[in-house]
């Protein structure tokens, strides 16, 4: 349950994933609040061996507005993959 009194709504949780060649995994989560509350979630995870950075994404919906989130990452950490 998410919310209080009048607002209050039930909370469901969807997820799937995915696979293909170059991404080990594609997640979307989906978190359904009703009016109080939705959340979107997608992460790509790629394979090591490719040079592709890890991407997520999130939308975030409140009664008051939203707010998009857009985040990359370097497949590793190091100096001498950063300066590719």
């Amino acid at each position: 349950v998410v919310g209080k009194g009048k607002r209050a709504s039930l909370t469901s949780t969807q997820s799937y994933a995915f696979q293909t060649p170059k991404l080990r995994q594609i997640r979307a989560a989906h978190i359904n609040g009703g009016a109080a509350l939705q959340v979107l979630n997608f992460v790509i995870f790629p394979h090591m061996n490719y040079d592709l950075p890890f991407l997520g994404l999130d939308l975030v919906t409140l009664p008051g507005g939203h707010l998009i989130a857009i985040d990359m990452q370097p497949l590793f950490q190091s100096d001498e993959y950063k300066a590719k």
